[in-house]
């Protein structure tokens, strides 16, 4: 293996051999039948405890569940696409910013022309100390371009790292709403640095395009050393290109960040061992619904009650809420009604199996509320 450069490597099984390659060359071929290979189970870890990692990049890795030949070998070897092309475009819907370093986009483009959109909604107002949204750099002297709230206010310290000086920029006349989305956009390119606050032109100052450094590093949310400005990302954007004053109002109109309330979730799989351990939030309020979910208990009965999922607020909440029984294997369903918010019903006998997937089904709606237990019918009630 090359320090600092590029090494392909396969290996291959089947066909009664064992073969390394390098860089598309043969290095090891070894007789062993197939069938006392050991037949492989478990996760795929790299970087697996108990040793020290391999510190290093990997590109264009590739698994197949069946023999490949020579050829194919050296046809991969030959393609050194692994080099990833830098990102023009960065969007995201949704993020929750409160804690330092939070979220972190590398391999951003270097251009000097850059438009950075976003809502912003803050959760604690005015602070006595610098609150970060985000800078792009490696430590806090490159800002390419960086962004805090301006201790007491709600006024945005925007710098922009230029030949000469690391720190020059501007400051908001506008203050961003408190406990309210407010659309920012930030705009370099055409000789001019450009701040909009919801769709209005703030400050447009004229920088000669060639003076500006050229963005390189990470783009950092809630940047260290700074305190994170604690509140709500939405419609997030960064292009490498400038972008006009109507395409800026154009963005700050749309506001589809208010996500839609879901219709459908799925989970395909997940391991239940702690209290809150998943939730999702933005979900319809329809009175009709079904859950249905496979359940495998990984222990017998116990002498307190087991929470599967509820949903609401509090314990008082229950729209629905299902409960294993103490010491029994019922299930015990929760609906809250007009008038009594712990209505509900209990599974019919005991129906959970240990160490055994059963299915489940919680179903509302035509002025029934039924449950299924493995497809049959096990309570029904008007």
């Amino acid at each position: 293996i090359s320090r600092h450069r590029w090494t392909h490597i396969a290996v291959v099984t089947g066909h009664n051999r064992v073969k390394l390659y390098i860089n598309g060359r043969l290095n090891r071929n070894v007789h062993m039948p197939t069938s006392r290979i050991t037949r492989p189970r478990g996760p795929l870890v790299f970087a697996a405890h108990p040793y020290h990692p391999a510190r290093g990049h990997i590109g264009q890795f590739r698994y197949t569940d069946h023999y490949v030949g020579s050829n194919t070998v050296r046809s991969w070897a030959r393609n050194r696409r692994y080099n990833i092309s830098k990102r023009r475009v960065v969007r995201f819907s949704r993020l929750y910013l409160h804690h330092r370093n939070q979220k972190i986009v590398r391999n951003m483009s270097n251009s000097k022309s850059q438009t950075y959109s976003f809502w912003f909604k803050s959760r604690r107002g005015p602070q006595r100390y610098w609150q970060s949204l985000f800078r792009r750099g490696g430590n806090d002297r490159q800002r390419y371009p960086g962004v805090w709230i301006i201790p007491n206010t709600m006024r945005l310290h925007v710098r922009i790292g230029i030949r000469g000086s690391w720190n020059w920029g501007v400051n908001t006349r506008r203050s961003m709403a408190n406990h309210r989305w407010t659309h920012v956009a930030i705009v370099t390119g055409h000789n001019r640095v450009k701040v909009f606050i919801n769709g209005h032109l703030d400050q447009n100052v004229h920088m000669p395009t060639s003076r500006l450094t050229a963005p390189r590093g990470p783009l950092i949310f809630g940047a260290h050393p700074h305190h994170p400005a604690n509140g709500w990302f939405g419609n997030f954007l960064y292009k490498a290109s400038y972008t006009s004053d109507s395409a800026v109002r154009h963005l700050a109109a749309h506001r589809g960040f208010k996500r839609q309330q879901r219709r459908n979730l799925h989970i395909s799989s997940m391991y239940l061992h702690r209290r809150q351990q998943w939730r999702t939030s933005n979900m319809g309020n329809s009175k009709s619904y079904a859950y249905s979910f496979f359940f495998k208990p990984n222990r017998g009965p116990v002498h307190y009650w087991q929470n599967i999922l509820r949903r609401g607020h509090n314990d008082r909440q229950r729209m629905p809420g299902i409960w294993v029984w103490p010491r029994q294997r019922r299930l015990h369903v929760r609906i809250g009604v007009r008038g009594s918010w712990n209505w509900g019903l209990d599974s019919s006998h005991h129906v959970i199996s240990r160490h055994r997937w059963t299915h489940i089904a919680v179903v509302t709606g035509h002025n029934r509320v039924k449950l299924y237990i493995n497809g049959r019918l096990n309570r029904n009630v008007h």
